[in-house]
């Protein structure tokens, strides 16, 4: 029975990890060609978003806990959200962490919401194997 637990929570513990983890440092672009949004960009703490039309980059704060992501807008012109709206989705991970589908949860911006729900995003490898 304690050999269980005790698989019980370090399996609990590596997803909890593995969920945490997952976004920082990766990029993502949309599957299906999207007439917005031609990557996002997760750095430590920011998402960087970049458009298919040239328009200047997005910036925005976020945290990943568990399926949730909270972002917030803090830099960037031109786009549908104001500085400072936030937006909270759900993360469904598909393809073994590979693919990533968000549904909103709440987002005061409509322009964004459709930009980040109209397509699965994949995994964006880059040539440095840290990625």
């Amino acid at each position: 029975m304690r050999k269980n637990l005790i698989l019980a929570s370090t399996l609990l513990f590596s997803l909890v990890t593995f969920s945490q983890a997952t976004l920082v440092n990766t990029k993502w672009k949309p599957q299906a060609e999207s007439p917005r949004i031609q990557h996002l960009e997760f750095k430590k703490d920011t998402l960087l978003v970049l458009f298919t039309n040239g328009r200047q980059p997005e910036v925005m704060s976020f945290s990943h806990r568990h399926d949730s992501l909270l972002i917030k807008k803090i830099s960037g012109e031109g786009g549908a959200c104001a500085i400072g709206a936030e937006g909270l989705y759900r993360i469904e991970w598909l393809a073994d962490g590979e693919k990533l589908v968000f549904s909103n949860i709440n987002d005061v911006c409509p322009g964004r919401v459709r930009g980040f729900i109209t397509n699965p995003f994949e995994r964006v490898r880059s040539e440095n194997p840290k990625n």
